[in-house]
């Protein structure tokens, strides 16, 4: 008697395990079942103007661009329009968060062309990538050492404009954050062919 009710009681908790699983896996199809309205009897005419409605959603599904093809890894390099556009970021960023707060024009504009400059942005771009891998929203930048920087404002800018352009191109891993910055390196060579007069 009592093995009986241990294998019923084993049984039970099986059902009751196995229930809990499928009404979590399933809830999914219960909002869809609910949301459904309930056929009642339909004439040939509702049947016909059914598979109307149908016809004319999958045309319109046929005329929708690819979804996203999803997460951008080491293994999408930048196009030489990607280069572009992440250039262009980085001219208008200075543009608007030098230039303009400061009243310098670009016609009055050099970039710098000493190391400790560009060394700050290399620390900058560490720190990003650190936060980035912490998963982190924030990146701290004021734990670098901006120093030996002869005009760090110019730098956070050019590194502000990197990072603008990287926020638009959705979901991506560390691979790709280091395709884009190899992009624009050497940064000392790179990023001075800039012209901020460019439009």
């Amino acid at each position: 008697m009592k093995s009986k009710k241990r294998i019923l009681s084993i049984i039970f908790v099986f059902v009751i395990v196995f229930a809990m699983a499928a009404t979590a896996c399933g809830k999914k199809e219960e909002a869809a079942e609910k949301e459904e309205p309930k056929q009642e009897e339909t004439s040939d005419t509702d049947e016909a103007e059914v598979d109307d409605v149908e016809d004319d959603a999958a045309a319109v599904d046929a005329e929708e661009p690819p979804a996203d093809k999803g997460k951008k890894t080491g293994e999408d390099m930048l196009t030489d329009e990607d280069v572009q556009s992440l250039k262009d970021s980085i001219r208008d960023t200075v543009i608007s968060e030098y230039l303009e707060p400061n009243n310098i024009s670009v016609e009055d504009f050099a970039w710098s062309d000493k190391d400790e400059d560009w060394g700050y942005l290399r620390e900058l771009v560490g720190q990003y990538g650190l936060a980035f891998l912490a998963c982190s929203d924030e990146i701290d930048i004021s734990s670098v050492d901006s120093s030996l920087a002869s005009n760090p404002e110019v730098i956070k800018a050019v590194f502000n404009g990197i990072i603008n352009w990287i926020d638009k191109q959705g979901d991506f891993d560390m691979g790709y954050i280091e395709n884009v910055f190899s992009a624009v390196y050497p940064y000392k060579e790179v990023i001075p062919t800039i012209d901020l007069a460019a439009e």
